[in-house]
This record gives structure tokens, C-alpha cells and sequence, in this order.
């Protein structure tokens, strides 16, 4: 930007050192005219008082006649040295002129030298502006063609980006579906993990009921009592729970418990590392006492425990349980090993 302003700038800077330099050049020559002339004028006077004195000491001692002389050589003596000092003066104005005239005219050629200069400068960025305007149509024309090109590669890749977001946007159904299955199977971990687990933790039977007060009579219940515990990590809900305890030889030919007509005890809440407990009564041993104790038939308990989550989910724990005989013959409690299946 600066170059192409670079003769603007030449010219003011040249007016602005010439125009000073001329006013300079006239404010000295006005100042030294007016001290010659000063110089000249005090001369001048000086030469009038140096007639006077001469005429007014000198003349009149001489004769009469030779007075009259006497004061017109004074007189013209004076004015010779007056014209004399003028001219002197006027000689030294004119030759400080001919040196202001030889300065202006060293000024002039210096402004013709920048005209010059100027000139030539305009014709050299006019040159260069049209060198410019000349490549700027040529890259213009490059440019059309680079940017048919770019178009074309534009539409090329609009077309590839469309395939990349329709396809995105399956993959991003896709990760939406596993995310949602992802938070599904984590919200379940966590409820998994949260959730409460209850268990029958013992079944122990009193058999002091198995006998009367003669040693030789035998009672006809055995009462057990069932301990149940949380081991889970929340507090268990609406807890249910059903036991029903047989006599019978085998397993498998036991009555089957039907749970539906099965008296449940229902408990408040269970927080975590509680226990409940539950009595329970079998009854009709009289009959079945000797084969108990001489170990073809047993006692089983089994049951369900009935409990929900803090979400709501229900969940249920079921457990059997088998005395024998030796546990009646030795009339110890019965604390039954452990058989838990559960949700």
C-alpha cells in the first residue's frame, strides 16, 4: 500500500522542506537588506555630522571668500561619502539577491527533479498495475477452473458424506439399541447386586415332643422352629413365609405341600444381616416313630420364602429340609444342612 502512495508521499514531503526553505530564504533576505540600509543611514549621518563639525571648526577661520569653498567641499565631501555607503549597500542587497536567486533556482531544479522522479514513478506503478490487473485475470481464469474442479470433488464427497450420515445414523440406532440394552443389563447388575437375598439359614427341632412325661410314651408332633436371614445388600419387603414339615420313608414319596393352603407368617421388612423365625409342628409321628428311629423314615420340611425389592421385583427362596433318626434317637436339636433354591 505504502509503494503504491510512494509519489504522493515524495511530493508532500518535498513541498514541506521547500516551502520552509523559501520562506526562510526571504524572511533572511528581508532581514539583511534592512541592517544594510540601517548601516548605510548611520554612515550617511555620521558623514552629515562630519561636514557640520568641519564647517562649523575649519571654515571659520579661513577668509571670507575662501569660506564660501570651504563649506561646499564639506558639503560635497559629505555627500560623496553619503553616496558612496548607498552604493556600497545597495551592492551587498543585490549581491545577497543574486545568491537568494541562485538558491531558488538550485530549489527549482530540485522540484523539477522530483517532477521528474514523480512522473516516472506514476508510469512505473501504472505499469505495474496493469502487470497486476493482467495476472489477476489470468489467476481469475485459474481459479474458474480450480473452482469447476472443487465443485465437482464437492458434489463428489456431498454425495459420500450423505452414504457416511445415512450410515451413521443406522450405526447410531444401532449404538442407541445397545446402549439402551447396555443400561438394561447394568440396571439389572446393579439390582442384582443391590437386591436383598433371603435364605432359610437352620430348621431346629425340639424333640422333647416326641416323648411324654413316661419315658415309655411317645408323642404324636414334633415342633421346629425355622430361622430365615438376608444376606442381601437391601432390605427385603413384604416378607412371606410357608413351611410344612411330613413324616415318610422316602423323598420322593413324600405328600407334596401345597403351598397355596399352607399358613404364611408374614414379617415387616428384613434390612440387611436380619433374622426371622417361624414355629412350626409336624404331627402324626405316633405311627411312624419306630420306623423314624430305627432310620427308614424321616422327617422333611420344606417351604418358600416370599419377598420383594425396593423396584418392586418379586423374588422367592425355596428350601427342604431331612431329619432321620439318629437326631431322635439322641434327642439333641436338629439344625438340618442347607438346601436353598431361589429366584
Amino acid at each position: 500500500m505504502l509503494r503504491s502512495y510512494r509519489g504522493i508521499i515524495i511530493a508532500v514531503v518535498g513541498w514541506l522542506v521547500a516551502a520552509p526553505t523559501l520562506w526562510l530564504l526571504i524572511a533572511d533576505l528581508v532581514s539583511v537588506s534592512h541592517s544594510y540600509e540601517r548601516r548605510a543611514t548611520d554612515a550617511s549621518e555620521y558623514y552629515a555630522r562630519q561636514a557640520e563639525r568641519e564647517i562649523s571648526q575649519a571654515c571659520p577661520r579661513l577668509a571670507l571668500k575662501l569660506q564660501k569653498d570651504c563649506v561646499s567641499k564639506a558639503e560635497a565631501s559629505a555627500r560623496e561619502n553619503q553616496r558612496s555607503e548607498q552604493d556600497l549597500a545597495a551592492q551587498k542587497v543585490t549581491a545577497w539577491w543574486t545568491q537568494i536567486m541562485g538558491g531558488a533556482a538550485l530549489i527549482g531544479m530540485a522540484l523539477s527533479a522530483i517532477g521528474v522522479a514523480l512522473v516516472w514513478t506514476t508510469f512505473r506503478e501504472q505499469r505495474r498495475a496493469t502487470n497486476l490487473a493482467h495476472d489477476e485475470a489470468e489467476r481469475a481464469k485459474a481459479d474458474s477452473v480450480e473452482s469447476g474442479k472443487l465443485a465437482a470433488d464437492a458434489l463428489a464427497a456431498a454425495r459420500s458424506n450423505a452414504d457416511a450420515a445415512a450410515s451413521g445414523a443406522i450405526n447410531a440406532a444401532r449404538s442407541a439399541r445397545n446402549a439402551s440394552e447396555a443400561n438394561a443389563l447394568a440396571r439389572e447388575a446393579m439390582q442384582k447386586q443391590l437386591r436383598p437375598y433371603v435364605y432359610a439359614e437352620a430348621v431346629v427341632g425340639d424333640f422333647s415332643t416326641l416323648y411324654s412325661w413316661m419315658a415309655d410314651e411317645v408323642g404324636d408332633y414334633m415342633d421346629f422352629m425355622v430361622t430365615i436371614k438376608n444376606y442381601g445388600q437391601s432390605p427385603a419387603k413384604t416378607v412371606r413365609l410357608l413351611a410344612h414339615a411330613v413324616p415318610g420313608l422316602y423323598w420322593s414319596d413324600r405328600p407334596k405341600a401345597d403351598l397355596e393352603t399352607i399358613v404364611a407368617v408374614h414379617f415387616a421388612d428384613m434390612p440387611t444381616a436380619t433374622e426371622r423365625k417361624m414355629d412350626c409342628r409336624a404331627l402324626g409321628l405316633r405311627a411312624v416313630h419306630s420306623d423314624i428311629i430305627d432310620g427308614t423314615a424321616s422327617i422333611f420340611i420344606e417351604g418358600q420364602i416370599q419377598y420383594s425389592d425396593a423396584f418392586g421385583n418379586q423374588y422367592f427362596t425355596n428350601f427342604q429340609r431331612t431329619l432321620t433318626g439318629k437326631n431322635l434317637t439322641e434327642q439333641i436339636p436338629a439344625i438340618t444342612p442347607h438346601w436353598n433354591t431361589a429366584t
